[in-house]
């Protein structure tokens, strides 16, 4: 029994620990909890975390080869490669009110697209 005890207590002590690494995205009729995710080195969506079935997590895991067209003037190349797998665009804000690009699956859930770029290059 204590045992059992002992593993609730860590389990919820790093739910706490984890937490803290987390931040609440707001965008055009859209709220969503993103957290830091370093095996990627961007924000994720919080039910990508423990869900083995999430694409935004699965992504990172298939090696993509993206060509992207001649960007024009001020075109983000992060969104650029969103755009290219065909995945939509969203600009989020996060708490501070600073503007950054996310890619949305099919599934709902959220990458930075940052991290999508990092990936693919």
């Amino acid at each position: 029994m204590l045992k059992l005890s002992s593993l609730i207590i860590l389990y919820f002590l790093s739910r706490v620990a984890f937490a803290a690494e987390c931040e609440t995205f707001t965008g055009f009729k859209i709220k969503e909890k993103l957290c830091f995710d370093k095996s990627i080195s961007g924000w994720i969506s919080e039910k990508c975390i423990t869900d083995k079935n999430c694409l935004a997590k699965k992504f990172f895991t298939i090696k993509k080869k993206v060509s992207l067209p001649d960007l024009v003037g001020g075109q983000n190349p992060a969104t650029m490669y969103c755009h290219q797998l065909k995945l939509e665009i969203l600009i989020l804000k996060d708490s501070s009110d600073n503007e950054q690009s996310f890619c949305q699956f099919p599934d709902r859930s959220i990458v930075d697209a940052n991290a999508v770029e990092g990936f693919l290059e």
